[in-house]
């Protein structure tokens, strides 16, 4: 049986990263540096944007970062590394103090307005004001490049594009109608071009980069938002399908069956409500 694991890791204690799971049946972890586009944290960069600025000097100097310890870590127990990204994350929408903090620090949406499904505060039927609209090329280019970078300076296994965190992808669909197919083409054609990225750099490294995407198990349902599942695993653009989430539309048996159609491995994503007494950082 295989499993992974997504959780949190203490920058100033790298051992102590998910602890009860080395001896057990877990083969790969996730670990999620990028929540709120494109900010990031606890690795060295420069396409996206380090928060909270100059954490990263203060926390490791010099010597190797949050990734690179993640890395070591997995190596370690025979893990395999993958970085994680949600494409779409849109709690900065919210008023409250949290939401605040999160849209007070996002200079590139704020520098941008126009990148963005609408105005501050404007009500949208099925999606949030803040929700960056894919449509838009620039868009699409930062996510390319924030992805390569990371590729290009890092040793991972694999990326994690979440698109579940959250659902809309283009303001089309947040309106109530289906992504077009000029823009489903727009979302293809990005996908093609990471995997031919990530595939350069792992060859050249004699090691492949995995690309695996956690999206709702219904082909029809993600193809309504944009999201071609079906085309990407018959092209080979994805590796892994992390599939379900918040809640699932078939039954387990067909999803595994689609994906093993296409040589594509399927991962069950079962989400755990929990709450914290300290918002997410």
């Amino acid at each position: 049986m295989n499993s992974a694991h997504r959780g949190s890791f203490e920058p100033s204690a790298p051992t102590s990263l998910f602890p009860r799971l080395p001896g057990t049946q877990t083969d790969a972890c996730t670990w999620s540096l990028l929540h709120q586009f494109p900010v990031a944290r606890l690795y060295r960069l420069k396409v996206a944007q380090e928060w909270p600025s100059g954490i990263i000097k203060k926390l490791y100097g010099d010597g190797p970062d949050g990734l690179d310890n993640y890395i070591e870590h997995c190596r370690n127990n025979k893990f395999e590394a993958f970085w994680a990204m949600r494409m779409n994350d849109t709690h900065d929408a919210s008023d409250g103090p949290h939401g605040l903090m999160r849209w007070n620090r996002n200079r590139w949406k704020q520098d941008h307005p126009e990148y963005l499904f609408a105005e501050r505060g404007t009500p949208l039927r099925y999606g949030q004001w803040s929700a960056l609209d894919y449509a838009r090329s620039e868009v699409r280019e930062k996510v390319f490049r924030v992805l390569e970078e990371v590729c290009r300076n890092y040793d991972i296994d694999g990326l994690v594009l979440d698109f579940f965190l959250h659902l809309p992808t283009f303001r089309t669909t947040v309106m109530g109608e289906q992504a077009t197919l000029e823009e489903i083409k727009m979302l293809n054609d990005l996908f093609g071009r990471i995997r031919r990225m990530a595939d350069e750099i792992g060859a050249k490294r004699g090691r492949p980069i995995l690309l695996a995407v956690c999206a709702p198990d219904s082909l029809e349902y993600s193809k309504t938002l944009g999201l071609d599942i079906q085309h990407w695993m018959r092209e080979d653009l994805i590796d892994i399908w992390i599939a379900s989430g918040y809640f699932r539309l078939q039954a387990w048996e067909k999803t595994v069956t689609l994906g093993h159609k296409h040589a594509v491995q399927v991962w069950a994503s079962i989400e755990i409500l929990w709450k914290s007494t300290e918002a997410e950082p």
